[in-house]
Formats: C-alpha cells, structure tokens, sequence
C-alpha cells in the first residue's frame, strides 16, 4: 500500500469516528430502556441546607436567567439536573426527566444543567436530543456540592418539605417510588 493511501484510509477511520461519537447519544437513547437498566435515584440527604444562587441561559432561546432558590419557599419540588454532552447515560435520563415533567405537570420544576466546559457543546447535545424540554447551559455561580464535569450526571432534588438531597450517577426517574415521595 502507497503511504498517500494510508493516509487517506487513516483519516476516514477517524472521520467515521468523529461522526459516531456525535450520533452515538442518540443512538443510546434509542437502544437502551433507561427505565429498566436505571434504578431508581438513591438520594442522600442534605444534611446543611445549600444556597442556590446562580446564573443559566436556555440553550434553544439564549435568554439569560439568575436563579435564587431559598428551599424552605417552594410550593414545587425542584430538581436541578447535571448534565455533559460526553456523557451517554445522560441522554436516555434526558428522556425520564421530560416523561417525569409529563407525568408531575406544574407539581415539578426540572432545570437540566449542562457543565459542559463549552456552552457549544450542549447546544449540539440539546438539538440532538429532544424538543421539549428547556436545557440549560451553566453560567455564573459555583457548582454546589463539589459537582464536577467529571462526575455526571448529579442532581439536586429539592422535595416539598423543603429538605434537599444529592444525587450521583444514572437514575429512573419516574421509577413509581421516587414519584410517589415527590408528590408527598
């Protein structure tokens, strides 16, 4: 084989790989039941209350908004979810999280927050995904709870009695259980 013809296989290979890594969230979202390969959130409990005060912008529209959350004056249960575009579980949770909004109505507020060093790449990542449910793109403010790029997806859920709780890695999140204590 000529050496320009290497070079010509080498860089297809790698552009066939580019291109898979972009579609694959989709594809997982297609191909995996997260309601049967996730289990149900395991939440630990808060034990301080956080302050939550920060900045997001809409990845669709662009609009800017600052959020305080002072717990103990939610009539909702709120969850903040943390998400990053390399992160393949988060795209079938995507999915759970726009069922639970269906299911909850105006009983739940969700905020899927993309910590994605780069707010292009979640852009890329919500067109992908879904289009209807608001994605967001973390601005301003310091993540809580030492939440990292690294470490996703986590959330914080926020019940009605005010309490919070952390929770690391995939979830069902309309798992029967954890929607009964939402509404509680």
């Amino acid at each position: 084989m000529k050496k320009g013809s290497i070079g010509k296989v080498v860089l297809t290979i790698l552009v066939i790989g580019l291109l898979g890594l972009m579609i694959l969230p989709s594809i997982l979202v297609k191909l995996v039941d997260p309601e049967k390969a996730f289990a149900p959130p395991v939440l630990e409990k808060i034990e301080e209350p956080i302050a939550l005060d920060f900045q997001i912008i809409d990845l669709k529209t662009d609009k800017i908004s600052s959020i305080q959350i002072d717990s103990s004056m939610l009539e909702v249960s709120l969850i903040l979810y943390f998400w990053a575009e390399n992160c393949h579980p988060c795209a079938a949770e995507l999915e759970l999280l726009k069922k639970l909004k269906d299911q909850m109505g105006t009983d739940i507020v969700i905020y899927p927050i993309s910590i994605d060093k780069a707010q292009e790449r979640g852009k890329r990542f919500a067109d992908l995904l879904t289009e209807d449910i608001p994605l967001y793109y973390w601005l301003e403010g310091d993540l809580p709870l030492n939440i990292s790029r690294s470490k996703v997806p986590q959330a914080i859920v926020i019940g009605l009695d005010g309490s919070q709780y952390h929770q690391v890695g995939p979830a069902n999140w309309i798992a029967p259980d954890f929607v009964k204590w939402l509404e509680q």
